[in-house]
């Protein structure tokens, strides 16, 4: 029930302007303001950064279930060896070298204590295995809360299987993580860390190929990790007119500055239209354009339409020259031998560190990172990349009729 003091003002039918004058009503007829204040659980997640020099945490990963590919040895290892102590409850480790991920196994579980990590062998190639990881996860700790796309190789010789390692299977984690925990599927949200590297923002003419991969994986990040896809908007449906409740067919989704959407929901009797502010208590406006008489009746129903879309921040890690096998190796998995040399040779003049590092950075996103942002670890520190608008570095070379 609204008070009518709430009400006073609301009714624009001459002007076509809100209480402010500041936004344009849609078409000439009645305003109605159906919500002033969501529930906690209704309103949209939001997204930390740094706020006067202080870090706002997102996620603790206190009693969280992870998922690492990869996870044997290296950037992987380390990833899951910092979460188990801050707190996690469970990682799942993958690999394709068994002997490798029971030595990593028995070590975190004597660390931790037993069952803190599970190993499942298999390869991230194979889709049966990666959607074993998860229903795996779930079934035995009831969600998971992190996923880290760790898993790839440098082997330009064999380029197509690098593609399928290092891009294709990323591409299909994160999928598969919007499938087993996104909120618009009913899980609880979380955050996927894509390991990408410093070669997917800078050249490496050498393996040319992986670095490629790398580029990919951030352009995958950035698109994935966009507000439309992480951000979970609610609105309350309502009825028009003698107390028919509209079935919605098709809600198209405009984005704008400042968190304003256009909703344009078709319905069996006509078309609502209805414009979302991002205040601080999220109001909403309804706009009926399409009854000359106005809205005849609303009833605020417990349904609600979750719009954009999953509660997944999706992240990018880079790390520079880590003591990994992957570094160390490449030398003879590249394209042809000179190309081998050119690699390590530009891999050598690059700072190093330990995968100690690494893992650390991995923390520091799950705990603070916003969805769709890039982060570089490198000789031993934690840079944030802010990738420029493409017109800020564009010159005109030629104008054409």
């Amino acid at each position: 029930m609204f008070c009518r003091r709430s009400m006073a003002g609301l009714w624009r039918t001459a002007s076509g302007l809100t209480k402010k004058g500041k936004y344009p009503l849609i078409g000439s007829n009645r305003a109605l303001w159906l919500s002033s204040t969501l529930s906690k659980k209704a309103r949209p997640n939001r997204q930390s950064g740094c706020k006067g020099g202080k870090r706002e945490e997102i996620m603790d990963p206190d009693c969280k279930v992870a998922i690492v590919t990869g996870g044997a040895t290296g950037i992987g290892y380390s990833a899951a060896y910092k979460l188990l102590k801050h707190g996690a409850k469970c990682v799942v480790i993958s690999s394709r070298r068994k002997e490798k991920g029971v030595e990593a196994v028995e070590k975190l579980n004597g660390r931790f204590g037993k069952d803190k990590a599970l190993f499942i062998q298999g390869d991230v190639n194979d889709e049966k295995h990666f959607r074993c990881l998860f229903e795996e996860a779930i079934g035995r700790y009831g969600q998971v809360d992190v996923l880290f796309n760790n898993a790839g190789m440098m082997n330009d010789k064999n380029w197509q299987l690098a593609v399928d390692t290092n891009l294709t299977s990323l591409i299909r984690g994160n999928f598969l993580a919007f499938e087993y925990m996104g909120k618009n599927n009913n899980h609880h949200g979380g955050i996927v860390v894509n390991n990408a590297s410093i070669v997917g923002l800078q050249t490496l003419h050498g393996a040319p190929v992986y670095s490629a991969t790398k580029f990919g994986v951030i352009g995958v990040t950035r698109n994935l990790g966009h507000e439309y896809h992480f951000r979970y908007w609610y609105f309350t449906r309502s009825s028009i007119g003698s107390g028919t409740s509209p079935g919605v067919l098709q809600v198209l989704v405009l984005h704008q500055e400042f968190y304003r959407f256009w909703y344009f929901t078709r319905s069996y009797i006509g078309v609502l239209q209805v414009l979302v502010f991002h205040q601080e208590y999220y109001s909403y406006w309804y706009f009926d354009t399409m009854f000359p008489s106005g809205t005849v009746k609303v009833i605020r129903l417990k349904l609600y339409v979750a719009l954009s879309q999953t509660g997944i921040r999706i992240v990018a890690l880079c790390p520079g020259v880590t003591d990994t096998v992957l570094v160390t190796g490449a030398r003879g998995k590249q394209y042809n031998p000179d190309w081998g040399k050119e690699a390590e040779r530009l891999l050598s003049s690059l700072p190093g560190q330990p995968t100690s590092v690494t893992g650390l950075a991995f923390v520091d996103l799950v705990r603070y990172a916003p969805s769709g942002t890039i982060w570089v670890v490198e000789n031993s520190q934690l840079l944030r990349a802010d990738i420029p608008d493409r017109h800020s570095y564009s010159t005109v070379a030629a104008k054409y009729k």
